[in-house]
């Protein structure tokens, strides 16, 4: 099996949740970057959702097929992207 890495667009580097969705695409967390990612195979590229400051998306990253939503750390709530 051939295996290749890239290079993800942010520096923070704190991943906190993965899952994938129906359509392929790969979607993360970077919870000191207050941001949600996702990572296309097909076109070999990410795309970032930047969060409100300090939002600290944390574990529990849900994947459906029209919503991403994950738990706030240190917050007894969920926020959604898309």
């Amino acid at each position: 099996m051939c295996k290749k890495q890239f290079p993800r667009p942010h520096s923070d580097k704190h991943t906190s949740g993965i899952g994938v969705a129906r359509n392929e695409l790969i979607w993360f967390i970077d919870s000191n970057g207050d941001s949600v990612l996702f990572f296309d195979p097909a076109s070999q590229r990410f795309a970032t959702y930047k969060l409100a400051a300090n939002a600290h998306p944390h574990d529990g990253l849900q994947v459906s097929d029209n919503t991403i939503s994950f738990p706030k750390e240190f917050e007894n709530e969920a926020e959604s992207v898309l």
